[in-house]
């Protein structure tokens, strides 16, 4: 007896061998990268230096001071800008996570109407309401980031102009 709503998933021999061959060549591969890497010592490489912008300090001149602004304020706009693109892809997760749960809710509705067993259907229903919190607490964190990236831009902006005050 198949129950309504219920899809049954199964490998085909041609789709079990053809996932057997791709472990066998994955565990081949991570065992030649053992060998390699066992076999060859690791190439001593001075490691370059980092360049941070470091606060200028009031005796360098204003150009340093103007530069050092001007890249605060690009990396912030890169920030915002890559928080954004994040923001849009959590939107449509937590959309889908939505629409997932309307159809499991659905789901759990007719398996009781018909006089079957929910239990299964209940739970997987709790766990995918559980994913879709995480997915909001997620979306608020981006949302957080990017309100500090425009408090970033908002600051560049405000300090903007003693940046070309003549020092005293």
């Amino acid at each position: 007896m198949v129950l309504p709503g219920f899809r049954f998933f199964r490998l085909s021999s041609l789709d079990k061998e053809h996932d057997a061959r791709h472990l066998a060549s994955g565990r081949a591969a991570i065992a030649l990268g053992r060998k390699v890497l066992s076999e060859n010592p690791r190439p001593n490489i001075p490691k370059t230096p980092q360049h941070e912008i470091k606060k200028p300090s009031p005796q360098q001149p204003d150009g340093f001071r103007m530069q050092a602004a001007v890249d605060r304020k690009r990396k912030a706009q890169e920030r915002q800008s890559f928080e954004r693109q994040q923001l849009s892809i959590a939107n449509k997760h937590v959309a889908k996570a939505e629409r997932v749960i309307v159809e499991q809710v659905a789901l759990t509705e007719n398996l009781r109407r018909d006089g079957q067993d929910t239990k299964l259907a209940e739970e997987t229903l709790r766990v995918f309401e559980a994913n879709l919190h995480v997915l909001r607490e997620h979306r608020e964190l981006i949302v957080r980031a990017i309100e500090e990236a425009d408090e970033g831009l908002q600051g560049n902006l405000i300090n903007g102009p003693s940046v070309l005050a003549p020092h005293g």
